[in-house]
């Protein structure tokens, strides 16, 4: 009995090691373990640097605006000669000046002048600086508060009265206060231009308006009759304009009215005496007229004048007048046997300035 069982046990195990191996299939059974593939290397990407981001330049603050005043200091060659009853004057090119008045002495030492303005007893200057020297007898002994004045851009003299615009646009004045003349412009403002009459003082404005004091009989009201002045010439008892078109025109006194009937034009410069009137034009010709009297120029003074060329600079007295050239010589017009001492200016005098820079 014991030994059926035992063969039983034998063909059991048997048995189940066939399955066993069948349920593996047939061959050697391996286990496969698939080899990991190498990490592959992470390509290093090298890329260009980021540009910079270009920042907008901070702004920078803006300056204060300089204050716009009406002039600035120059030289003009209309400045640089100045003719009077009794003096011519004119700047050298080193700045200082000659004189035909013997009378005068302080002249001498001027230095930096860049304008010259003459009357019967005195002589004026400005100098680069913006201040003033003068030279005159004690008779014009209130006229000598000018050497006080500062800022100064134009002056103009009168035998009574000198005037000077400042930079700011205001104008001072010392002499004779002849029918407020001198007191009168104390207000006046926004100034580009002036003019000292025999009686009165003549102001432009730079919206090209006129303004006026002192004995001025006329009925016309300069602000609303001149709107577009450039420029300005004060006589006795007579103004002369100068238009932005270039064109002259005058009030006052009579006169032979050439600049109004034959039209003058392509006018850059006036100068004016107390009967005279010249007009530089921009061809270096001039132009002139007198008043309908006794005092005017002769026919011939006119021709003398009108053949002038090559002019730069003019100035009118009573009976003669002169013109600086651009070669720094003077040309005189007006009898021969008057006013030697202009004559002798304009025959002998040479180096005067004629540069404005």
């Amino acid at each position: 009995m014991k030994e059926s069982i035992k063969k039983v046990l034998i063909i059991a195990r048997a048995i189940i090691m066939v399955f066993t191996l069948a349920a593996c299939g047939s061959g050697n059974v391996t286990t496969s373990v698939n080899e990991k593939s190498p990490t592959p290397e992470i390509a290093k990407t090298v890329s260009s640097p980021t540009p910079e981001r270009e920042l907008a330049p901070e702004p920078i603050p803006e300056a204060m605006p300089e204050p716009v005043l009406p002039l600035a200091p120059t030289a003009s060659p209309q400045n640089f000669i100045s003719a009077g009853k009794q003096t011519v004057a004119a700047i050298r090119e080193d700045g200082t000046v000659m004189s035909t008045n013997i009378n005068h002495s302080e002249f001498n030492n001027w230095t930096n002048i860049t304008a010259v303005a003459v009357s019967n007893m005195h002589l004026v200057g400005l100098k680069a600086d913006g201040t003033v020297v003068f030279d005159g007898s004690e008779y014009t002994e209130l006229l000598h508060e000018v050497r006080e004045w500062t800022d100064i851009v134009a002056i103009s003299t009168n035998e009574r009265h000198i005037i000077g615009l400042k930079r700011d646009g205001t104008v001072v004045a010392a002499g004779n206060d002849n029918q407020g003349s001198v007191s009168g412009v104390s207000d006046w403002t926004d100034i580009v231009a002036i003019s000292a009459g025999s009686t009165h003082t003549v102001g432009v404005k730079s919206d090209g308006s006129v303004v006026t004091v002192g004995k001025f009989p006329f009925s016309l009201t300069y602000g609303e009759s001149f709107t577009d002045t450039v420029a300005v010439a004060a006589g006795s008892q007579f103004t002369v304009f100068l238009s932005a078109d270039a064109t002259v025109h005058s009030v006052g006194a009579s006169f032979g009215g050439r600049h109004t009937k034959n039209k003058w034009t392509d006018v850059v410069a006036l100068s004016v005496s107390n009967a005279t009137v010249l007009a530089l034009r921009a061809d270096g010709t001039v132009y002139a007229d007198s008043r309908n009297d006794s005092r005017r120029l002769s026919s011939a003074m006119v021709n003398q004048v009108g053949d002038w060329s090559d002019i730069i600079a003019v100035s009118a007295e009573q009976d003669f007048a002169i013109g600086l050239k651009s070669d720094g010589t003077l040309v005189y017009a007006g009898q021969d046997n008057q006013r030697e001492y202009a004559q002798d200016a304009a025959a002998e005098w040479a180096g005067i300035r004629t540069n404005v820079n």
